[in-house]
């Protein structure tokens, strides 16, 4: 009898346990980066997602991706908070996507970076500068604040009205690294 008493009370613990209720109020963020970042395959992806009850989308933005010149050890001559300075190539696209969607978007901006931005100028992963990554997040933070704020519109340059002073308050998190 001793024998069936602990298998009796785990089984009756677990028919008595009550399953976990989700949150209504909770998000659920999905990220497809090699679905969304192709055109061929964007618009089955995001309704596939959609039917998933998704409504966030994390996208990964990779500095190296964007930036000019990544793979060469001297950086270009260009203004590194202006967004206009950057090839966003299918991250623009995708983003307005998201946008037209009415979701939200967990911009995640991850290595590699130009070699230019590192401090060996030997690779594209060791040490990155703060400074350069600074600058450069500024440029994303604008870009992203014009979607937020005018979605299908290109961001203007950084010196240009409400964006420099958007770009101005972004330099400010980062000026202990400047």
């Amino acid at each position: 009898m001793r024998r069936l008493l602990a298998p009796l009370t785990i089984l009756l613990a677990l028919a008595l346990a009550q399953p976990a209720g989700a949150s209504r109020t909770q998000s659920l963020t999905f990220e497809a980066p090699r679905d969304l970042m192709s055109p061929a395959s964007r618009a089955d992806a995001l309704t596939e997602i959609n039917s998933f009850g998704v409504r966030s989308l994390r996208v990964i933005l990779t500095w190296q991706s964007v930036a000019p010149a990544a793979d060469k050890a001297q950086r270009p001559d260009f203004e590194p908070t202006d967004p206009a300075s950057y090839d966003w190539g299918e991250y623009e696209p995708l983003i307005a996507a998201i946008k037209e969607r009415g979701w939200s978007v967990l911009m995640t901006i991850s290595g590699p970076v130009p070699k230019w931005a590192t401090q060996s100028k030997l690779d594209n992963l060791t040490r990155p500068s703060p400074a350069a990554f600074a600058a450069f997040a500024t440029a994303v933070g604008v870009v992203m604040y014009a979607h937020r704020n005018q979605a299908g519109e290109l961001p203007r340059p950084v010196g240009a009205g409400a964006f420099g002073r958007v770009a101005g308050r972004l330099r400010g998190l980062f000026k202990e690294f400047l």
